[in-house]
């Protein structure tokens, strides 16, 4: 198995089944395609050494601005279920938002807070869609397909951590939702629910075609010709080290 780290600046491609051993670190200089292999943990931070000049500074607001959505969020949802009336109803939105909230809040973050240049977080979406591309083939054909295969592939993947982030809100949601409901559709019912509803997206994180994959859009994009050409050449020479 293959997985891979991707930022502004190039990918990381690693040998899950070794901690820190067979690695390859492809980027450019200038035009010029690079692949240096190595350990692991080096090739990760000597990539993230070359990304600190394109990343937020410290000063970054974009915690404050985060804390004030969260109170809004929660003061929203709660508003909705004093309506509804009772300890249990609002008890339980104030569950749901912030057991929901942390998932974006990380997500959000991570998206803002980590390119503040347009162009930056554009090059790190296309790496990203790159290394998508290049891990999916290699999974599902370790003899590695040819350039072609990776420009027709689509960049979307099934494991990236935005699917599980997303599946973490639905299933907060759900638990805030119905916990709140508990004095009207008792206990059983309510625990029925959350329980079906685990199950529900835990088979979805098998699914090819997850529809939660569409949270990726924030992260990922098309990746060009030459960052395909990059991908390609880094975990086929990966494959040569596994």
């Amino acid at each position: 198995m293959v997985g891979g780290e991707s930022s502004s600046v190039g990918i990381v491609f690693y040998d899950t089944e070794k901690k820190n051993e067979n690695a390859v670190f492809c980027r450019f200089s200038g035009e010029e395609r690079v692949l240096k292999t190595g350990r692991k943990d080096e090739l990760l931070d000597e990539m993230r050494k070359l990304d600190e000049p394109f990343t937020a500074e410290e000063n970054d607001p974009t915690l404050k601005i985060l804390a004030l959505e969260l109170l809004f969020f929660i003061a929203l949802v709660a508003l909705v279920w004093v309506f509804v009336g009772g300890f249990f109803p609002v008890f339980g939105a104030f569950v749901f938002s912030a057991a929901s909230y942390f998932p974006v809040f990380v997500l959000i973050s991570a998206i803002r807070s980590l390119y503040p240049d347009k162009e930056n977080l554009e090059q790190f979406k296309r790496f990203h869609g790159a290394e998508h591309i290049a891990v999916e083939l290699y999974s599902d054909n370790p003899k590695i397909p040819n350039p072609e295969k990776f420009a027709t592939a689509s960049p979307f993947h099934k494991e990236c951590g935005t699917v599980y982030f997303s599946s973490a809100i639905i299933l907060s949601a759900v638990f805030g939702i119905f916990f709140g409901l508990i004095p009207k559709i008792g206990f059983p019912a309510f625990l029925g629910i959350f329980l079906g509803t685990a199950v529900l997206l835990f088979l979805n994180l098998l699914n090819p075609l997850n529809p939660l994959m569409l949270f990726q859009h924030y992260t990922v994009s098309k990746p060009s010709e030459k960052e395909i050409v990059l991908a390609f050449e880094g975990i086929q020479l990966l494959s040569e080290l596994i």
